[in-house]
């Protein structure tokens, strides 16, 4: 998919909390004019701007250390059963990752197998996501076979109204 057509799959609903953590910067009191200096506005915003560069290079490889193990986890998540398997919980917290797995096997092309067996609980943006994952499928024309859906997974959507969308 180039990168000028609009993939469904693409938006993501919480990026406004990344670009808020990312703007907010914690200041410490001694970051700033000390002994009660106060100094010039202008001054103490080139303080803030110093201190918050090295901050962020240092948070950098943090992100890049984690990601062998992710990769080293969703190759023993992935090959349990069928060409797609979600785990126990469906959460916010994993809506990202989630999002990454499904944009990886849509690229990879070919009808996806899913299953969902293993499902305990489902959030609403994960739910969400696994409607647009059936969407853009259609769009691009893979056929989604859901097996062993759980009754967690299929009631949660149900109450939520999505069943028919997804399923």
């Amino acid at each position: 998919m180039s990168g000028k057509e609009k993939d469904i799959l693409g938006y993501d609903p919480l990026a406004w909390l990344k670009e808020e953590a990312e703007e907010a910067e914690i200041i410490e009191p001694e970051q700033l004019a000390t002994d009660g200096e106060q100094g010039e506005p202008e001054q103490q915003a080139a303080t803030v701007a110093e201190v918050a560069e090295p901050e962020t290079a240092e948070a950098e490889p943090a992100v890049e250390a984690q990601q062998p193990v992710q990769a080293e986890a969703e190759s023993t998540a992935h090959n349990v059963a069928g060409d797609f398997v979600l785990e126990e919980r469906l959460h916010i917290s994993g809506v990202g990752e989630l999002h990454s797995r499904i944009q990886q096997r849509l690229d990879q092309g070919g009808d996806i197998s899913i299953d969902a067996s293993q499902v305990e609980a489902a959030d609403g943006p994960s739910l969400q996501l696994l409607c647009g994952f059936a969407q853009e499928a259609m769009r691009r024309g893979v056929n989604l076979k859901w097996e062993n859906v759980s009754t967690p997974l299929l009631d949660a959507a149900k109450s939520l109204g999505l069943d028919r969308e997804i399923f």
